[in-house]
């Protein structure tokens, strides 16, 4: 499959695609419980999914095609993520995503 996201890359895939940073930015907070769905919600889309696989197999995004395999294979990186750093540490990830573009009103973490 490739190799799990450090949350480095992970960011980095969030401040790529502006799917994921909508997903992001329309979560009035930013609890615990709802760090899978946000990372599961990215995921989703073509672009992310796409983005995610390419980083965790270490491919160039052109290299990987859109269609429900890689749908399926973001999931995986995208579980495998949020099981390796825990929800916590994804908070923080997600939060300092969307905080350049709202100053000090970036959401809180519950």
């Amino acid at each position: 499959m490739g190799t799990i996201l450090s949350l480095k890359q992970l960011s980095e895939v969030i401040a790529r695609n502006p799917t994921a940073l909508a997903v992001v930015a329309n979560m009035p907070r930013i609890e615990i419980d709802d760090v899978a769905y946000a990372v599961s919600r990215m995921a989703i889309d073509a672009d992310v999914a796409r983005d995610l696989v390419a980083t965790s197999s270490g491919r160039p995004i052109g290299d990987v095609r859109g269609g429900l395999l890689t749908s399926v294979q973001a999931a995986i990186v995208a579980a495998q993520a949020i099981e390796s750093h825990g929800p916590q540490s994804i908070a923080g990830v997600l939060i300092a995503a969307v905080a350049p573009g709202f100053g000090n009103e970036a959401g809180s973490l519950q």
